[in-house]
């Protein structure tokens, strides 16, 4: 399965108008699947939906025999590294490698030739409400701001939100503050949650403990 969920008409549109004029310059790879019945694209996957596009039949292709790591490790690099990643689709890689291979935060840094800090804010978004990550996806909500939400609950990151629906986004500092101020509001009602719950226990534990005697 490809990293990338969402791929770009227009680009695509244009990459196949490249590919009309000039030809394919570099073949997809892909590895064999199956006893070779089908075929995995292990890098290409853009350059295959393109000529599709063309109404092309086949395509040149590299066959190269690979574990799951390592084809995984070859479509992390590819997909990382293209311009336009949508930044959901590379935490959901990085977490999706995290999970099948058991690699670290370090190896999956290691593996994407990326920096370690950033796979760790990428892993951050996932945190962020489902309904919330079309707009990171869309680029409307900045991703320094999408950082900011993950340590919020899904009620106060829709609160924080409210400040984009004016005009003008809020700058990061601005934004920073706004967190800040919920994710107070968040530990101290979690503590008084807390502080409920354990008197409530001890409450029930003094009834239990009167009916013994």
């Amino acid at each position: 399965d490809n990293d990338r969920t969402v791929f770009n008409r227009a680009d695509l549109e244009a990459l196949a108008d490249s590919i009309r004029v000039h030809g394919l310059a570099q073949p997809i790879t892909v590895r064999p699947m199956d006893g070779a019945s089908w075929f995995q694209i292990v890098a290409g996957e853009r350059r295959f939906r393109a000529c599709q596009l063309l109404g092309w039949g086949s395509i040149p292709a590299i066959v190269r025999a690979m574990s799951e790591a390592e084809a995984s490790s070859i479509m992390l690099i590819e997909n990382v590294h293209r311009a336009d990643i949508d930044p959901i689709d590379e935490a959901q890689a990085y977490a999706k490698r995290m999970a099948q291979f058991g690699w670290t935060e370090r190896q999956v840094a290691e593996h994407a030739q990326v920096d370690v800090d950033r796979v760790r804010r990428r892993l951050k978004l996932l945190q962020v409400a489902e309904d919330i990550r079309p707009l990171i996806r869309s680029g409307q909500i900045p991703l320094g701001h999408a950082e900011l939400l993950a340590g919020l609950d899904q009620y106060r990151q829709s609160l924080a939100l409210r400040l984009f629906q004016g005009k003008t986004i809020p700058s990061q500092s601005q934004f920073r503050q706004v967190v800040s101020e919920l994710l107070a509001e968040q530990s101290q009602t979690s503590m008084l949650d807390l502080l409920s719950g354990w008197q409530e226990h001890l409450e029930t534990r003094g009834d239990k403990e009167r009916r013994k005697r």
